[in-house]
């Protein structure tokens, strides 16, 4: 859904679609710039891992009314991209500069949650660049 009606951030050749974690949108929020965003971009995606730390700021109703407006998506992780997400708390827990050596931390970051969603995101266009050009030439 384009929710630019003047088509700018399309025009200026900025991402219409952008993967977020909680940081860059809290900071929005607290800088009462939710304008920007909807200036910026067409799109905001947000994962379900992150809903809880929207909640413990306070923000939870800021990010209700963003996907409710239709600028942010949320997304869920599969099964699969669950258990990639596992590995990488359990690695950020073991890593010698981590002081905080529980996993389940670590499993609750927004951050890698985003980061797992953009390579989702990234894969499915390559795979669509890939299967559609046009190799007859």
């Amino acid at each position: 859904m384009n929710t630019d009606s003047t088509g700018e951030s399309a025009a200026r050749g900025w991402p219409k679609r952008v993967v977020s974690d909680t940081g860059p949108l809290l900071s929005a929020f607290q800088a009462q710039q939710v304008a920007l965003l909807r200036w910026l971009y067409d799109t905001i995606c947000v994962t379900t891992g992150s809903l809880p730390e929207y909640e413990r700021h306070g923000a939870g109703p800021l990010v209700e009314r963003l996907i409710d407006s239709g600028l942010a998506v949320v997304h869920s992780l599969t099964e699969s991209e669950g258990q990639l997400a596992e590995q990488i708390s359990q690695a950020i827990a073991q890593h010698p500069l981590t002081r905080d050596r529980n996993a389940q931390t670590h499993y609750d970051l927004g951050s890698r949650d985003a980061e797992i969603v953009m390579r989702r995101l990234i894969t499915r266009k390559l795979r669509r660049l890939l299967c559609f050009r046009d190799t007859s030439s």
